[in-house]
């Protein structure tokens, strides 16, 4: 780097060694890490909540996936368009005697990234009172669900 200039974004290597002690660096000092692999691909490479709460105990650790990191579909990958159908969004979009419409925009990605930065943000406010951090699990479905939950009350 350069006179005072600062690091903005950098691309890391997860499967080479390297590259994973790239990411134990940056956790000892960072507030906040995201990520959004399949459950346990993380852990294999040693860069799991468990792993980095060990480096950061401050460490605010979301992880967003299709399904949750528990339950029978954790290990299933998800996406925003299958999620729309499996939710029950598609159901209600279109017309109503004609067949399934996924919305126009990943409305479920946009809604489970909002949701997420709720609980970043109420999860770092905890750390503010604790002194630890949290493990935040984010799902695709539950945040479906929960965009729907007039649709059910109906």
């Amino acid at each position: 780097m350069a006179g005072n200039s600062i690091l903005r974004s950098i691309t890391v290597n997860l499967k080479a060694p390297e590259g994973q002690a790239i990411v134990r660096g940056l956790a000892r000092i960072s507030d906040v890490l995201v990520e959004n692999f399949r459950g346990g691909t993380l852990e294999r490479m040693g860069l799991g909540y468990e792993d980095l709460r060990g480096l950061n105990p401050r460490l605010v650790y979301c992880s967003v996936s299709g399904y949750g990191r528990t339950g029978p579909y954790a290990d299933r990958p998800g996406y925003d368009f299958i999620i729309q159908a499996e939710g029950g969004m598609m159901g209600i979009t279109g017309p109503e005697e004609g067949p399934p419409y996924r919305v126009g925009i990943p409305i479920v990605d946009i809604v489970t990234g909002m949701f997420a930065t709720t609980a970043i943000l109420a999860a770092l406010r905890a750390r503010d009172l604790t002194g630890e951090g949290q493990y935040v699990d984010m799902s695709l479905l539950d945040s479906q669900v929960a965009v729907l939950t007039n649709v059910a009350s109906n």
